[in-house]
């Protein structure tokens, strides 16, 4: 069981596993190690490090949401604070903002919400 996923995508999933699942990105950028693929219809990018899945990013107005909270890029921050709460089991990963790194995730920025290591 993973800690969180969008559509079936989970941190550390195989590059082809996300092929099979969603099919041939319509775009590909970045540079092995470090690629992303972007599904513009499905309004997510999922980040790779060295094949592997490091991050997914939302969009605003995508129809994708966090497969165990319900959550998207349209939820208020609100939302985020409620569900995963302050000494719950998930809140170590999340953390609210822009930058930096150190969680697994970072949510509600103004323009998407993220699931990964790093800044996305």
């Amino acid at each position: 069981r993973h800690f969180e996923s969008v559509d079936g995508i989970y941190l550390g999933m195989e590059m082809e596993e996300v092929r099979q699942l969603y099919g041939e990105p319509d775009r590909k950028d970045g540079t092995f190690p470090y690629l992303n693929w972007s599904y513009e219809k499905e309004g997510i990018r999922v980040y790779f490090y060295g094949g592997i899945v490091d991050g997914i990013r939302i969009n605003k107005g995508s129809r994708k949401t966090f497969d165990r909270s319900g959550l998207n890029a349209d939820s208020p921050r609100d939302s985020y604070t409620a569900y995963y709460k302050a000494g719950g089991p998930m809140n170590e990963f999340f953390m609210a903002g822009g930058g930096g790194g150190g969680g697994r995730a970072q949510v509600a920025m103004e323009d998407r919400v993220c699931l990964g290591s790093g800044p996305y």
